[in-house]
């Protein structure tokens, strides 16, 4: 970070130098200095409601104030890094960064130096937060009812909290195929077409119990063997589903259609998606928790083809 406000001699020979604008050029020996921001990083912290995790300042600028957990960076740190950091130090917490929102600029404080600022939402992964260093207390809202914009600190985190609150509420929108499933009579020869013929990389080879997976993409192709004896009931080719479920019908609807292929997600609309589906009388099952931390929702289309929707965190 670089700020050329109250420059008045250069930092290498000490002659007198203006800043013009954003740069800062020595007339004695050409050194030149740009007006650059500090770099932060912040956490739009989601619990399983939806809710935002906020922290009132301990000090100035703003002290009193609501605001989005973060802070600076550090030298020779990486982003991911400075954030844990941040949480740990703020709450006590380890967290699970989910995704990206956006960059704000900004200043801290009306004369304070300037700042970009980076967001991510994300999750606790483990411990009760607490707050710490410059927190005073902590609260969670819910994004409908978020304080008045006057009891923010910073100009810019009621916008930025206003931009998620309109994400979270859009319609949800498919990010893309995650997976595509093709049952088969003859494993073997179905493999064999996708591996050779269509040179398809092979991720999972588990023979054993009637399946194997190929990269598609960010997604996947799994081709599964029609009968078996690990396979679930009404589910083809596939081992008894290791999930937490509340939901006694099962992981899919009834027949189990001729394919069964996943829709990626964002993981804030997953349960409202649902929802939405279950409301307009569509046979929805789940959601379900995988072990790995995906969450699955399944409905049925008109053909019987069972949509899974799914998403992270």
């Amino acid at each position: 970070m670089t700020d050329l406000r109250g420059w008045r001699f250069c930092p290498r020979c000490a002659t007198p130098v203006e800043p013009a604008g954003h740069v800062a050029r020595c007339p004695a020996c050409g050194y030149e200095a740009y007006a650059n921001p500090s770099p932060a990083l912040c956490a739009l912290l989601l619990d399983e409601r939806g809710r935002v995790l906020l922290g009132r300042r301990a000090r100035d600028p703003d002290a009193g104030k609501w605001d989005i957990l973060g802070g600076f960076a550090e030298e020779d740190e990486d982003g991911e890094e400075i954030l844990r950091r941040e949480m740990r130090e703020e709450i006590g917490c380890e967290i699970e960064i989910l995704d990206y929102v956006g960059a704000w600029a900004d200043r801290y404080g009306p004369d304070g130096n300037a700042t970009l600022n980076f967001y991510w939402t994300a999750r606790i992964a483990s411990g009760t937060p607490t707050p710490a260093d410059d927190v005073a207390a902590l609260e969670w809202f819910a994004l409908d009812r978020l304080p008045p914009p006057g009891d923010f600190a910073f100009r810019i985190n009621a916008d930025v909290l206003g931009h998620l609150a309109r994400k979270v509420a859009a319609p949800g929108r498919p990010r893309g195929m995650f997976e595509v499933q093709l049952v088969a009579l003859d494993l073997d020869a179905l493999v064999a077409f996708y591996r050779d013929a269509l040179r398809l990389p092979v991720t999972v080879d588990d023979r054993a119990r009637g399946r194997v997976h190929f990269g598609l993409g960010r997604g996947q192709l799994i081709c599964v063997l029609a009968h078996g004896e690990d396979a679930a009931p009404g589910w083809p080719g596939l081992p008894p589903p290791l999930l937490v479920s509340g939901d006694p019908r099962g992981p899919t609807p009834e027949p189990h259609g001729p394919v069964h292929f996943a829709l990626e997600v964002e993981p804030d609309r997953l349960l409202a998606e649902g929802e939405r589906l279950r409301a307009a009388g569509h046979d929805v099952r789940g959601p379900f928790r995988w072990p790995d931390g995906w969450f699955s929702t399944y409905v049925r289309d008109p053909e019987g083809n069972v949509v899974e929707l799914i998403g992270h965190g």
